[in-house]
């Protein structure tokens, strides 16, 4: 007779050094595998700072100032970057607007939609030609809301270039841009189609044009917070043309202000990226990166829910001349700032530091000396909005320890016009070069408060 007993423990000694070789072999099959996708997965960009940044890495060891030639000229033109018309979903023509935009505006872009066929046609283009013949003291632009790839239509993008260029770059950016989108409103975190898009338009600044690109409203649709951020670095890096954002988004005459219909609200009217101090366009500043941010559109659609262009929202652009150049120029060089409410006519915030005569103002890049104590000047002349009003005028910077904060505010009583502060230079940001000051000011109004903001200057240490 058989002892079953006897067979057991060699059978099952067998069969468990072959389960575990089953195991490890699938185990080596799996893994490799499982790495490869997770590499492959779409991933959030890094949100470290440009090692490559735009300013000039060979800049003196005594003290100097970099600036536009023509800041501090004066010679400011009020510009609506942002408007609709019948060649997308506005509800009046391209003639109308510019009728009644003319005695308001010094400069206007026609902004209609990417995703409509006609913006593009000879029908637009040409009636634009014969609106600057109609209007020739009123600087106007052939412009594109564009549908940006990688988010289906969901967010928006404003290509502006000088009329030499606008029949042919408009068109071919237009098509590239719309070729990937279709109308999922699901976004690609890779950006993978927008690399392209904004590769075109630096070939086209190649050959001469002046285009360049702004974000409109950012956060409208934004699922958090972040995702600006992360959109800022990665059009930034493909593009020096890409020179900034509303930080004022339109649809001002409606509730939620901005149409910000989201979790994500505005902040006393604008975008919370520029409207928090030490929100995103402040970590990008204190990153290094030149970026502006003190733009306000109407986003004009209707005259039932919009405030006409150049009567609410209003960007005060400071020109080398007065041409379509001289705009995009500007807008290139950061020299415009911007207020809501027509609470102001002029805001000048300037800077100086011993050892240059020169003065600095927003778009200027200063190199410090031994002495690092920054003189700043604010001179303020108040519109409609302000007027027998006092106001709260406030320094944002990093310059004291690196971080972003309000580092010296004061009220301006109705008769007072201007307001010093000297601040001194005491840390870089977390680019370890340079820290920035850039400036605010609130008309405090416990219903609707109104806020003017300007653009920064930098300090290089």
């Amino acid at each position: 007779m058989f002892n079953v007993n006897q067979f057991v423990k060699p059978n099952s000694g067998r069969t468990a050094k072959k389960i575990i070789g089953v195991a490890i072999g699938v185990l080596m099959i799996i893994l490799p595998i499982g790495f490869f996708i997770y590499m492959t997965l779409p991933k959030e960009p890094e949100l470290s700072p440009l090692s490559t940044l735009s300013i000039a890495n060979d800049l003196p060891d005594k003290p100097e100032i970099t600036q536009p030639a023509w800041s501090g000229n004066g010679n400011y033109i009020i510009f609506d970057s942002h408007t609709h018309t019948e060649f997308s979903d506005g509800t009046i023509s391209q003639s109308r607007l510019a009728a009644i935009s003319a005695d308001r505006c010094g400069a206007l872009a026609f902004t209609d939609h990417s995703d409509i066929q006609g913006v593009s046609s000879p029908a637009r283009f040409n009636e634009i030609d014969a609106i600057r013949t109609s209007y020739p003291n009123m600087i106007v632009f052939s412009a594109l809301e564009i549908n940006i790839p990688s988010y289906n239509g969901r967010e928006h993008l404003t290509l502006i270039t000088h009329p030499d260029q606008e029949r042919r770059s408009l068109a071919a950016l237009r098509a590239l841009a719309e070729k990937e989108n279709d109308d999922s409103e699901t976004k690609d975190i890779t950006r993978a189609f927008d690399e392209p898009f904004f590769q075109a338009v630096n070939n086209y600044n190649g050959v001469g044009a002046s285009t360049l690109v702004f974000y409109n409203h950012p956060s409208r649709q934004d699922g958090n917070i972040i995702e600006n951020k992360n959109d800022l670095i990665a059009w930034s890096r493909w593009s020096p043309h890409f020179v900034g954002f509303e930080g004022g988004p339109g649809h001002q005459n409606v509730e939620p202000h901005g149409l910000y219909e989201g979790d994500i609200k505005t902040v006393n009217r604008w975008d919370h990226i520029a409207g928090n101090v030490g929100d995103i366009w402040d970590q990008m500043l204190g990153s290094g990166y030149q970026m502006w941010g003190a733009l306000a559109s109407s986003d004009f659609h209707n005259l039932e829910e919009d405030f006409p262009p150049c009567t609410f929202s209003r960007t005060h652009v400071e020109i080398p001349e007065r041409s379509h150049e001289g705009v995009l120029q500007a807008l290139r060089a950061g020299t415009f700032w911007a207020d809501m409410g027509m609470i102001l006519n002029r805001f000048d915030l300037s800077a100086k530091v011993v050892g240059v005569d020169t003065v600095a103002r927003p778009g200027s890049v200063v190199q410090l000396g031994e002495d690092k104590n920054i003189e700043l000047n604010i001179s303020l002349t108040r519109s409609g909005g302000s007027l027998g009003k006092s106001l709260t005028v406030e320094f944002i910077s990093n310059c004291s320890d690196g971080n972003p904060a309000i580092v010296g505010s004061s009220v301006v009583s109705e008769n007072e016009s201007f307001v010093r502060l000297m601040l001194p230079a005491l840390s870089e940001g977390t680019d370890r070069r340079s820290c920035y000051v850039r400036s605010v000011v609130r008309l405090e109004d416990e219903t609707d408060p109104k806020v003017a903001m300007t653009n920064h200057i930098r300090f290089m240490f």
